[in-house]
Order: structure tokens, then C-alpha cells, then sequence
């Protein structure tokens, strides 16, 4: 799954700040269900960079803050935490279920 570089509608963007990760980039879930980057690389206008969603599921809340500048937990639709990590290569989904009743 390819990374997009459409930026969300204006209307598409959740609430909250979303998630901050190297001073560098900012990630916001949308009504649609998608996880969005806000990346700047020293421009003003930065680029919008689309992560799409977790497999079978969607983003449904602004995301959890950001650890060690390689890693960010959602919670989805479905009722699960799910983990978008950077491995130094790209970013992969990682899921880590539901949480205990």
C-alpha cells in the first residue's frame, strides 16, 4: 500500500492537534478514516502525505502522541489500537487488538 501526497479535503479533517514527531511532522485522522502526515522539510507550505488505513479497519479518533520519533498509536472503528511505525525503511501497521474488558 503506496503512500498518498493528495492533502484532505478541509472539511475531511478531525478535531484535535493530532500527533507531533520530530519537529517535523504532524499526523491528524479525518472523517474518512485515513491517517494523515503533515510534514514540513524547511518550506513554509509543507506537504500533506496520505497513510491511508489500517488493514480492514478505519482511524476513528485524533491520534495518540508520537514515541521516539518513529512510531504513533490510533484507535480504530473496530475497537483496536493499532501502531503506525517507521521501520527506517517505511512505515508499516502494526495491531495490538482490543483492550482488556
Amino acid at each position: 500500500m503506496g503512500l498518498g501526497t493528495t492533502a484532505p479535503a478541509r472539511n475531511d479533517r478531525r478535531h484535535g492537534p493530532g500527533a507531533a514527531m520530530m519537529d517535523s511532522k504532524l499526523f491528524v485522522g479525518t472523517t474518512n478514516g485515513h491517517l494523515y502526515e503533515r510534514a514540513w522539510n524547511g518550506s513554509r507550505a509543507g506537504i500533506w502525505v496520505d497513510h491511508d488505513t489500517p488493514p480492514g479497519t478505519t482511524v476513528n479518533a485524533t491520534p495518540g502522541a508520537a514515541m521516539m520519533d518513529s512510531k504513533l498509536f490510533v484507535s480504530t472503528a473496530g475497537g483496536r489500537l493499532y501502531e503506525r511505525t517507521w521501520d527506517g525503511t517505511r512505515w508499516t501497521w502494526v495491531n495490538h487488538g482490543t483492550a482488556l474488558a
